[in-house]
């Protein structure tokens, strides 16, 4: 604020001080969050979330029946219940069920004892997070002869390695695709974002800390904010040819603020689940976040809530993919301080893409977290390069530097996303997943520390057509069929199912004695789900000419069936 030359001050400033003065008093007491019951919330629930045809379309997209509690917002007569007993209210969340609210801590009892209140919980103030190592380098310069590439610059080695240049001479550049990157702040005036500035694909911003709509550092707010947030997305969107070229420079672009980063680097998850709602509302098809939390002001999440369903960051980033949201997690920096892996919450989630760092040559970065989950699961997904990655840097608008970090492998399979979906339109998150473990170079046996590997995307956007498919729920549909040696066996899955158990697929002859088999890891799923077979039997010889039957199982329970006619 500045400083006040007169004592006679406008209405507005007055209200603005009171304002402010009013949520430093609040700030005395704690954040929590409200639950409504289920019963109680459906009473109120009467104010549909307007969706643009964007948003409309990604829903339809996944058969979203527009019923479900997210797509409504309670009435104010519910609010003003609730507020005789709390502070203030900072926020409803449509995902959780439950409002944002300042407390003092004796009220709790109170408020749980209302008719309408399941549950009060702590919001969680974080005090670390996902952290990368950035090193400056001076002002755009032309790169010698022989020094990196005519086009992308220094920025080709972290492309090429996801065959993201070839797709970019073929159009695929993103464009049509709406991203939304959270983060600690942007520097919208770097030249590297000026193309997609100019020509308006900066759709929405919003800063979720200090309650504004510019996600630039602004004076009288901590500065050095917009460093990582405009080095990500440099990555995503950036374009200076010769220099550097982000992997999507034309999609469109959300740009949140979510993360206040001053000396102890204290955030509340409230802020990254509004932020979520807000995108999901604005028709984002890609969310996409380098941050990642498991420490907090009074505790540490124990290595048992890292099981996809419990953190409400997780809960949040299922509830948006199963509304067609792809979003796109950092695994975390911290495999050397955890002997569980070191894996951060949201990357936990069972429907976030969780992405890895390697090095240029591949080679899995030290620091990179990694899985399994508590319940099992395989963790990364993927990986990409996180290790010296060229990018650009918050400090002035000419800047650029090095980076590194799981933070800078996000975006790059971010950008990736939108390539895969500007190429295959109707594909909701569960299709891009599966895509991205298909084409992995660790496809075939993925573990807890690659995933499944470094994705080919050009092969996903050129050579994936089966996945573009209806299966009927039930059915195994074999492609080709007949087939002279490879099958892709595609499931049909009705709505959206997470299975940690994960499910096996068999094989069987007319004779019914099996002849192969393959337990597969089987989340999240969406409408189908995509297995490769070499036409071998359990000792990895060819199977002979015929027809075989294949079935997919889920313990002894037998979820889908069909057949395959081997012609060699």
């Amino acid at each position: 604020m500045k400083a006040m030359r007169s004592l006679r001050l406008p209405l507005a400033l007055v209200c603005s001080v009171a304002l402010l003065w009013g949520h430093a008093r609040l700030l005395e007491g704690i954040k929590v969050w409200v639950y409504i019951k289920e019963d109680s919330l459906w009473k109120y629930l009467k104010v549909p979330v307007l969706y643009g045809d964007r948003g409309r379309l990604r829903l339809q997209k996944v058969r979203h029946a527009f019923l479900q509690k997210e797509d409504f917002l309670p009435e104010s007569v519910l609010k003003k219940k609730l507020e005789g007993y709390v502070h203030a209210i900072r926020g409803y969340s449509r995902y959780l069920g439950a409002f944002s609210c300042y407390v003092d801590p004796g009220e709790i009892g109170v408020i749980e004892r209302l008719p309408f209140v399941e549950k009060v919980d702590r919001v969680r103030s974080w005090v670390s997070s996902e952290r990368a190592d950035l090193r400056k380098v001076s002002v755009v310069r032309k790169l010698e002869k022989g020094e990196g590439d005519t086009f992308y610059g220094e920025s080709w080695t972290q492309l090429e390695m996801l065959k993201i240049p070839s797709l970019h001479r073929r159009g695929y550049t993103g464009r049509g695709v709406r991203i939304a990157v959270f983060d600690t702040g942007f520097r919208k005036s770097h030249i590297a974002f000026s193309r997609f500035i100019k020509e308006e694909r900066l759709i929405a911003e919003r800063d979720f800390v200090y309650g504004d709509g510019n996600v630039q550092d602004e004076p009288g707010e901590d500065q050095g904010q917009e460093n990582h947030g405009t080095a990500v997305l440099s990555l995503i969107g950036g374009y200076i040819p010769g220099v550097l070229v982000g992997a999507a420079y034309d999609a469109e672009f959300l740009l949140a603020k979510t993360e206040y980063v001053a000396s102890e680097t204290r955030v509340e998850e409230d802020n990254y689940i509004f932020a979520i709602e807000w995108a999901d509302s604005l028709g984002a098809d890609i969310i996409t976040s380098s941050l990642a939390y498991r420490d907090f002001e009074d505790t540490t999440y124990s290595f048992s809530v890292l099981d996809g369903k419990t953190a409400p960051l997780s809960i949040a980033v299922n509830k948006a993919f199963s509304r067609g949201v792809v979003v796109v997690s950092a695994a975390g920096n911290f495999a050397n301080y955890y002997e569980d892996g070191g894996l951060y919450t949201p990357a936990d989630a069972f429907g976030v893409i969780t992405v890895g760092a390697v090095d240029s040559e591949g080679r899995i970065a030290l620091f990179s977290s990694h899985g399994p989950t508590y319940d099992g699961r395989i963790k990364p997904d993927v990986c990409a390069m996180g290790i010296g990655n060229f990018v650009a840097y918050g400090g002035k608008d000419s800047l650029f530097g090095y980076g590194s970090g799981t933070s800078f492998a996000t975006p790059l399979i971010a950008g990736s996303c939108a390539l895969i979906l500007q190429a295959h339109p109707d594909w909701g998150p569960a299709d891009v997943l599966n895509a991205l473990r298909l084409a992995g170079n660790r496809a075939l046996s993925p573990d807890n520390r690659y995933g499944w590997g470094i994705p080919d995307i050009a092969d996903i956007v050129l050579r994936m057509p089966e996945l573009e498919m209806e299966v009927s729920a039930g059915k195994v549909v074999s492609v080709p069929n007949p087939t002279n040696g490879f099958a892709k066996l595609v499931f049909g899955v009705k709505g959206c199912w997470f299975s940690p158990e994960g499910v096996v697929f068999k094989i069987f002859d007319l004779r019914g004695r099996e002849v192969w088999r393959k337990k597969v890891d089987f989340y999240p799923v969406c409408g189908k789900f995509e297995l490769g077979w070499k036409c071998v039997d359990k000792r990895g010889r060819s199977v002979p000419s015929g027809v075989y039957l294949v079935g997919v199982y889920k313990g002894k329970e037998c979820l889908a069936t069909g057949k395959i006619l081997i012609f060699r």
